[in-house]
């Protein structure tokens, strides 16, 4: 069991969200993992929904859907799933029905069963609507990151397309396995742990999504309490950048925040970007 893999999946940078109980989750029978599996969930949760609402359909498809499977194939269906607002899933840290029956492959899969061998991330995506860069950039950090915690050289990610012996062609768009030679150069090119914070675009759409959703929900995490202290406080940033930015906060809507976001972002120092990030994705996530 892989009750570490949470800490793993933070040293992507992203915002990871813990399903409740996935240290005990797994399937019955061997797992040592000696690499990483990447998959497209196939669902259409984006033809439906947009914004926050989407993330939270995504959180609960991530609870339900890959945690417990369905009639066919019982769950966990992977170790980990990626929302396309680049959200990790911590789903389970044993075995998982993602890879069924698979051929040998790069040195490191051999033939037989796939879900003894690799860690598998469902990405959240219809395989028809494209990826997105946030989702691409998310999913080449988590990799990188699952990769080093665990020793692993970062060339040992592999598509369910790559390995399948069923005809699977995910992750992939419109019937088509993705550009998996890039995919693996861009996971070897991440630099993990040395970005400037306030400077990254993935930290950034982090940051944006996270105050879109305070506001959507009004919530008022900016100063609403002494649990949101930081020390200096984000409120107090905020007031050195935007003026008396108290009275207007309900009314920001849309661009607004965008661009107070993008602000607050370029403003805070990289430690306390960090707890920043860290307290809305706890506090919003628990809200949504």
């Amino acid at each position: 069991m892989l009750t570490d893999l949470a800490d793993a999946c933070r040293k992507s940078g992203l915002r990871v969200v813990e399903v409740p109980g996935w240290k005990h989750e797994g399937r019955p029978g061997t797992f040592s993992p000696r690499g990483v599996a990447a998959h497209h969930t196939a669902d259409t949760l984006s033809d439906h929904y947009s914004g926050a609402e989407l993330t939270r359909r995504e959180e609960d498809y991530a609870r339900i859907g890959l945690s417990t499977g369905h009639r066919e194939l019982p769950g966990p269906l992977c170790q980990i799933g990626l929302g396309r607002d680049g959200t990790v899933y911590v789903i389970a840290a044993g075995r998982a029905n993602h890879a069924g029956k698979v051929r040998s492959w790069g040195g490191w899969v051999s033939a037989g069963d796939g879900n003894t061998q690799a860690i598998g991330i469902e990405a959240m995506n219809s395989a028809y609507e494209g990826w997105s860069d946030t989702q691409s950039r998310a999913y080449h950090r988590l990799c990188a990151a699952l990769c080093d915690h665990y020793g692993w050289p970062r060339s040992r990610v592999a598509a369910h397309g790559e390995i399948s012996t069923s005809g699977k062609w995910d992750p992939g768009v419109n019937g088509r396995l993705i550009d998996m030679n890039a995919f693996r150069a861009a996971v070897a090119g991440v630099t993990q742990g040395d970005d400037d914070m306030q400077n990254t675009e993935e930290q950034y759409e982090i940051f944006r999504h996270f105050l879109a959703r305070a506001l959507r929900y009004d919530i008022r995490p900016l100063g609403a309490g002494a649990d949101w202290k930081l020390g200096p406080t984000l409120w107090e940033r905020l007031a050195q950048i935007e003026g008396n930015l108290g009275d207007q906060i309900t009314a920001i809507e849309g661009a607004d925040v965008d661009e107070i976001a993008q602000q607050v972002v370029e403003s805070l120092d990289d430690d306390l970007a960090e707890k920043v990030l860290a307290l809305l994705a706890d506090r919003i996530g628990g809200k949504s």
